[in-house]
């Protein structure tokens, strides 16, 4: 009786981390060059189910109390120049959560990031993997497109 407990309680747990993802901590590096005649604005984020003050997508953080200072959201970057996170990000993902780098064309204030669809041409959300990530942006066909850099 005890063993097959045993294999029912494994198997429950085995389910639950399957359905719901353990969390693990994560690390991003990442560097854009910007090769568009206007500026992109970068902001860092995370979709899925858990929340944290550095990573809160800006309309989030535009009906949050959050404090934190970000270390990319919000940054732009000029025409021609790289924006980079000058130290790794790190956060908290479970198995339904997604690194994503939404980019903007422009400098944008967060009320006009928050104005701007995820369908626009003038915007791409770039999904990232964990770890190093260089990306080029252009707008060659008149909307943004993203690349791995280096190739």
């Amino acid at each position: 009786m005890n063993r097959l407990h045993g294999m029912v309680v494994g198997c429950l747990v085995l389910v639950a981390m399957w359905a719901g993802g353990c969390a693990s901590m994560q690390s991003y590096e990442l560097s854009v060059k910007n090769q568009t005649d206007k500026p992109l604005t970068l902001w860092l984020t995370k979709q899925g189910d858990e929340r944290e003050a550095a990573w809160l997508p800006p309309e989030a953080l535009a009906t949050s109390n959050a404090t934190d200072v970000r270390t990319i959201g919000g940054i732009v970057v000029m025409p021609g120049k790289t924006g980079f996170t000058p130290q790794p990000v790190k956060g908290s993902f479970s198995g339904h959560d997604q690194a994503i780098l939404r980019v903007y064309s422009n400098a944008m204030t967060l009320d006009q990031v928050l104005a701007m669809s995820r369908r626009s041409p003038n915007r791409i959300d770039v999904p990232l993997l964990p770890g190093k990530t260089a990306l080029i942006i252009h707008d060659r066909t008149g909307k943004l497109e993203a690349a791995p850099a280096g190739k």
